[in-house]
């Protein structure tokens, strides 16, 4: 049987053990676990005065891209996730096809689902020019696009200003492959007469 001492030293070894164990374990005894790891996206990389062009499976241009600024940002900076997501400045977009190429700008953009969604907001103008010079005009705050299929939406008010007249909507979606446009609802139009 041991005596007091003994038990007396064996409680201080093990004292001195565990306030060894915690000392090399700062906080993280002490403190909860975290529930998750922080969602918010970091900044990754920028481009600045960044152009690409993108060809389609016959060799021919599909799309051409600028803008000032591109920021990308990344959810978890280990690795790419689907989340993250590109913050642009002053893009202008060029899409080729058949018929008459159809240009986009804005002040603002977000690219998602990794490069299959382009948001455009603030001052966005669409427009295609004729060889003789004439120009239709679509303006909007915002629209969505999506580069590989050529497709384009908004649900915000459109206005489209033609060689012979203007036309107001609420929404609008474009096929740039097919060059349809159908506008969804509260359509005005004005005709100017042709001279």
């Amino acid at each position: 049987m041991m005596n007091r001492n003994a038990w007396g030293l064996l409680i201080i070894v093990l004292l001195v053990g565990v306030a060894l164990y915690i000392g090399e374990q700062p906080g993280q005894l002490l403190l909860p676990k975290p529930k998750s790891q922080v969602t918010s996206a970091a900044s990754y990389a920028l481009l600045a005065n960044s152009h690409s062009i993108q060809f389609n499976e016959a060799g021919q241009p599909s799309y051409s891209y600028k803008a000032e600024t591109m920021e990308y940002f990344r959810v978890d900076l280990s690795r790419v996730s689907p989340d993250d997501y590109s913050l642009i400045s002053h893009p202008q977009l060029v899409f080729y096809g058949e018929g008459l190429p159809w240009r986009i700008e804005a002040k603002s953009g977000k690219v998602t689902e990794q490069g299959d969604t382009l948001d455009l907001w603030d001052a966005v103008r669409i427009w295609q020019e004729r060889d003789d010079g004439k120009r239709t005009l679509l303006t909007t705050d915002s629209l969505t696009i999506k580069p590989k299929t050529h497709l384009i939406d908004t649900d915000a008010p459109v206005t489209i200003l033609g060689p012979t007249g203007t036309l107001t909507a609420t929404g609008l979606s474009v096929d740039l492959h097919t060059q349809r446009l159908k506008l969804h609802s509260k359509v005005k139009g004005q005709h100017d007469p042709l001279y």
